[in-house]
């Protein structure tokens, strides 16, 4: 990973990455949908991939993920 290379270790994480498509379900293509899947749910997997291992081996370290509150409410187009 780019991140891990430039910045090294690390033993706070905060993932903070979240989009949303702006339009209704059924009409946000496909390919915007798997965009979303990326960035709001595989993005936390491939980090902490990445930095945890070195927080495991230092018995030291923090993952922080920041959810978007549209889990506590509702808002048109979201999807």
């Amino acid at each position: 990973m780019q991140v891990k290379r430039e910045v090294g270790d690390v033993s706070i994480l905060v993932n903070n990455a979240g989009i949303v498509t702006g339009k209704k379900f059924m009409d946000a293509p496909d390919s915007l949908i798997e965009k979303t899947m990326e960035v709001n749910t595989m993005a936390h997997f491939w980090t902490y991939k990445a930095f945890l291992p070195a927080m495991i081996a230092n018995n030291h370290g923090h993952l922080v993920s920041i959810a978007s509150s549209a889990g506590l409410i509702s808002c048109n187009g979201l999807a």
